[in-house]
Order: structure tokens, then sequence, then C-alpha cells
């Protein structure tokens, strides 16, 4: 009899799991819905919901201040470039899915004064990892300012930093830019990540399981920029001369 009923428990506690995992998985699908749309948005544009131009100027000066301040990396060339950039990933994921659960833990309108300082923390984890997967990949010193907002923003802003690095064969073609040149980047890629960001932000209000799946969305971002670094470095990396500005 008492195996009986232990039987009868085991499927519960199973879709007990189950319930939890498909409930981090469709705010995560919520996050990009509130952002693309309900198919997406391939082409790269925002969706037209008005985000407030005081979210976009805070992110674009912080973007800035990131992609200016590139870190100079320890990291040896490996005989492994690959294996090596993917351990350097893991670590990587490990800390932004940690400092993204841990700032989502405040509930409510407490939850909101940390999304910028969580999302800027997050890219400096990724930015770091950029450099050490550069290092490892001996092409430390190719790594600019260019490079460094197009590894880290590909994957959610591609239309805004696509003329960064253009992939012309087996050599990546990266044409430098001015401060002033990259500002109406930077200011494209804030406008885009102020509305994901905004959008992560709705799932702090169910606590638990918004600080959950923010750990999972940031570990997903954190492999995609990884991914991106590792395709750029394993190239051959020819610097084109800035375009004349009018």
């Amino acid at each position: 009899m008492e195996r009986s009923q232990s039987a009868r428990r085991r499927p519960r506690s199973t879709a007990a799991r189950r319930d939890g995992a498909a409930t981090g998985s469709s705010v995560e699908q919520a996050v990009d819905e509130a952002v693309d749309g309900p198919m997406g948005d391939s082409a790269g544009e925002p969706a037209n919901d008005p985000v407030d131009e005081s979210a976009i100027e805070r992110g674009t000066a912080a973007i800035l201040d990131l992609v200016s301040r590139v870190p100079v990396t320890q990291e040896p060339m490996s005989e492994q470039p690959a294996q090596r950039a993917a351990e350097l990933a893991a670590g990587a994921q490990r800390r932004t899915a940690a400092l993204s659960a841990v700032a989502a833990l405040p509930p409510g309108p407490i939850g909101w004064l940390t999304l910028l300082p969580e999302a800027v923390a997050v890219w400096r984890v990724q930015s770091r990892m950029v450099a050490d997967i550069a290092g490892a990949h001996g092409q430390a010193d190719r790594l600019s300012s260019e490079l460094m907002l197009h590894c880290l923003f590909r994957h959610s802003a591609g239309q805004a930093v696509g003329g960064l690095a253009v992939r012309a064969g087996e050599r990546l073609l990266v044409r430098h830019a001015s401060y002033r040149a990259l500002q109406p980047v930077a200011r494209a890629v804030a406008g885009r990540m102020a509305r994901r960001v905004l959008a992560r932000g709705l799932a702090r209000w169910v606590p638990g399981v918004g600080s959950a799946a923010i750990a999972v969305y940031a570990w997903r971002d954190t492999a995609q920029v990884a991914r991106t670094a590792t395709e750029i470095f394993s190239s051959e990396i020819v610097e084109v001369p800035p375009a004349r500005e009018a």
C-alpha cells in the first residue's frame, strides 16, 4: 500500500518540475514577443512601443563608455582556442546568470531601479569574456571598440551594428569609426536594448519565477556573445580605414 502511494506521488513531483521549467521558458518567450512581436523580428527593427528617451540616453552613454574601455586580457594564446573559448564562455555564463538572478530578486517597483545597472554589469562580464576569447585566439591586439560593440550586440541588434564588421570569404573586414561615428550606432543599440531590458523587467513582478527566467536569459545571451566572439577571432581580421565624415 505504501509503495502504491509513493508511486502515485512521483508523477506529481515530475510534473511540478516540468511546470516550473515551462514557466521559465514562457517568461523568456514573452520577453522576445514584447520586443519583436509574436513572430520575431528578423530585420532587427525594434518594436514601435514608445520608450522613455531618458532611458535611451542613459543606455547610449553606458554603451559608449563600455566599448571605449576595451579590457586588456592576460589570456595567453591557446593551442586549442575553440576549447578554451568554450571554457571561458561557461565561466562567464555562470557569472552573468548569478548577477541577473540576484538583481532580479527585489520584486515590484524596487526591481525597476536595478534594470540598467544589471544590464551594464552583465555587459562588463561579457566584454571581459570577449577580450579573453580574443587572447585565446592570439588576436588580442585586434580587439577594438568596433569589434567589442559587434560581439556584444550582433545577436540582439544586428542591423544596428552590421556595418562595423563585414565578412568577405575567410576574412573579416572591420571599419574603424570615430567616437562621433559610433554615437548613432550606440543609440540604435540602446533603443533596441532598452525595450529588451524593460521587457525582461516585467518578469520581476513575479518573485522567484522572474529571477529564474532572467538568469536563464542572461545565460543564453552570454552564450550567443561567446559564439560571435569565437567566430570573429577564428577569422583573419582586416582593418579598413574609417569612412570620411561629412
